[in-house]
């Protein structure tokens, strides 16, 4: 059984208090909720419960407020953008780095080298 609430409020203009008893029912959120449904590897899936887990909110809050952020800004709230690591050029310059050292024409050195010639 929901109980009644009171509403106090201030009327600065007037110098007054008004108060104001209501339903509970007719304080609540009538909005209708709906149940979406997403496939994810299920890596991503655990890596994204632990963040949630260490932000303290659910998986559906963090949807709930990336959903709300895209609508309100009418589009992804961040950039998409290719990794450079992965463009056409620069796996063309590995394929032929790995092909230099297949056939033994790469030169052998230690990245953490740091001794000074």
């Amino acid at each position: 059984m929901l109980a009644n609430i009171l509403i106090f409020t201030y009327d600065f203009s007037k110098g007054i208090s008004l108060y104001k008893t209501v339903r509970k029912e007719d304080c609540m959120s009538k909005k209708q909720m709906v149940t979406v449904s997403i496939r994810l590897d299920a890596e991503l899936k655990k890596r994204m419960e632990d963040l949630c887990d260490e932000l303290g909110i659910t998986m559906a809050s963090a949807y709930t407020v990336f959903t709300k952020k895209c609508v309100r800004e009418h589009g992804l709230p961040f950039k998409l953008t290719a990794d450079p690591f992965y463009s056409e050029a620069n796996m063309e310059f590995l394929r032929r780095g790995i092909q230099a050292l297949n056939e033994g024409k790469g030169i052998d050195f230690d990245p953490f080298d740091t001794k000074e010639e």
